[in-house]
């Protein structure tokens, strides 16, 4: 559930950061910072030093400097759209000068205070200066002024915020991921323990075990892949990385949280195997004994019927009565040699794993549930093994109830009538389990 909700999560807010970027901004950070932000962590390091590092006048002049260079991006695609050659100079700090167009110089204010303007032209008076629409009143007379009424000081200043904030959530969209863990965690512990299958400390141990390494694994993993991501290409590619990376560390965290979550069952698990093999090791032991005693009982009719080696030429009722009954006898005795085959093959699957399922030893479940169901063995030693068994099983499903795994437990204490015998087939683990 995690990785799927992180995904959702890390998906919207790179969407998100990615449409609050504008190209003509992030161009605009390139050009006058003059280090190189072709990758995502310098230009992620460039916003948070000038941005949002520092004191509040440093940062504001940061702020109004970019917009400056924004502006000249802005009024560059335009007059670029309108068939002029545009070029920017060497230098962001160009002195007299932002844009050269069709080869003359040309300065670009995008400002609010008509003074900063007429400071220009007092400064150099053979540049023109394109301005933007809200300077137009102004100097409405003056054909040095150019006006472009795309320009927009507000524009302007909102694209830059976006774009700022839009690195700045992108940079940090990974630390959410924790936070939804958090939150799916707490309300998945906290449905356990109005079911009465967890406690309050179990429960909270539990959610720091989600948030440490389903939360912490995502969050590594969206750094890891923002950073790969965002040095190929750029905010685009950081989004990418990001998201896979922050499900890629969520599956690997919830795998981890499962196996420490788990712990207890697997310990379990362990114990139950072993048991089921211990007793699956006794039942020919118990079946040579059973039909040792079955051959018994043929003696034994043999001598109370008073048959004798001579009864077969003179058939009684009495005769055809031993025979009927040894018949039924040795049919029983030949099925239970049949099981002595059938278990050495489920001994040899304990080893191989060739026929467990999930985890279990299925097959010697199923000698054991036989076993109980025959019912006929007095073996002492086979029912300690089964008592053990049935112990087992039960502290099984207990452990997987309590981790939500099944609905509910397969037996609730009940035992056979017999007190020193196990329970009867339902001790055998549910099969989702």
């Amino acid at each position: 559930m995690e990785p799927a909700a992180v995904a959702g999560v890390t998906a919207y807010d790179a969407v998100h950061a990615l449409a609050m970027m504008d190209d003509r901004v992030l161009e605009a950070m390139d050009f006058s910072s003059e280090l190189g932000l072709g990758t995502f962590n310098r230009l992620s390091d460039y916003v948070h030093d000038h941005f949002f590092a520092g004191e509040a006048a440093s940062i504001a002049g940061n702020i109004e400097r970019l917009q400056g260079y924004t502006a000249e991006q802005i009024v560059a695609a335009h007059l670029a759209a309108q068939g002029h050659v545009v070029e920017f100079p060497d230098t962001p700090n160009q002195e007299g000068w932002d844009l050269l167009v069709d080869g003359h110089p040309m300065q670009v204010k995008c400002v609010m205070d008509p003074d900063l303007i007429r400071e220009h032209l007092e400064r150099f008076p053979d540049i023109p200066v394109m301005v933007n629409a809200e300077m137009g009143q102004y100097f409405a007379d003056n054909s040095r002024v150019i006006v472009d009424k795309g320009l927009l000081h507000s524009q302007v200043a909102e694209h830059v915020h976006n774009t700022i904030q839009g690195v700045h959530a992108l940079d940090s969209m990974h630390f959410h991921v924790p936070l939804v863990t958090l939150a799916l965690s707490t309300v998945r512990e906290g449905v356990r323990i109005f079911e009465g299958r967890t406690d309050i400390f179990e429960a909270a141990g539990n959610v720091f075990v989600d948030v440490a390494c389903v939360g912490g694994g995502g969050w590594l993993g969206g750094k890891v892949g923002l950073a790969l991501g965002g040095a190929v290409l750029g905010p685009v590619g950081a989004a990418i990385g990001g998201i896979l990376g922050v499900v890629a560390g969520a599956i690997l965290g919830r795998k981890v949280a499962n196996s420490v979550r788990t712990a207890d069952l697997e310990m379990v698990k362990m114990r139950l195997n072993k048991a089921v093999y211990e007793a699956v090791q006794l039942v020919p032991e118990a079946i040579e004994d059973r039909i040792a005693a079955l051959e018994g009982r043929i003696a034994s009719v043999k001598r109370r019927l008073k048959i004798h080696f001579l009864s077969w030429l003179w058939p009684s009722r009495r005769y055809l009565l031993f025979r009927e009954i040894k018949s039924r006898i040795e049919e029983r005795i030949g099925k239970l040699h049949e099981k002595v085959a059938w278990v050495a093959e489920i001994e040899k699957a304990y080893h191989d794993h060739s026929q467990w399922q999930n985890g279990l030893y299925k097959p010697g479940f199923e000698v054991c549930k036989w076993a109980i169901e025959e019912g006929r063995f007095n073996h002492p030693r086979l029912l300690d093994a089964l008592k053990k068994v049935d112990t087992c099983a039960r502290q099984f499903a207990e452990e997987a109830w309590k981790l939500g795994l099944i609905p509910s437990l397969p037996w609730h204490g009940r035992r056979a009538a017999s007190g020193d015998r196990p329970g009867g087939p339902e001790l055998l683990p549910p099969a989702c389990v």
